[in-house]
């Protein structure tokens, strides 16, 4: 491995840590915006939404077998 591309990976690493996702920039622009309760109101949407897309995922699969 050359060291141009070791030094991308680098980067590319620490910019992902780094840098949050969409949606904990939306859930510290809500709060930040809205107050604590909307904060918390976007994580329980979010976590809603997460086990929503793992049941789907979990029955498609399951129609597999």
């Amino acid at each position: 491995m050359s060291i141009e591309v070791y030094l991308a990976f680098l980067v590319t690493t620490i910019v992902i840590v780094i840098v949050p996702g969409p949606t904990v920039t939306l859930i510290i622009a809500n709060s930040l915006a809205h107050g604590t309760r909307a904060g918390l109101l976007n994580v329980a949407g979010n976590q809603a939404g997460l086990a929503v897309m793992v049941g789907v995922v979990i029955v498609g699969l399951a129609s597999l077998i």
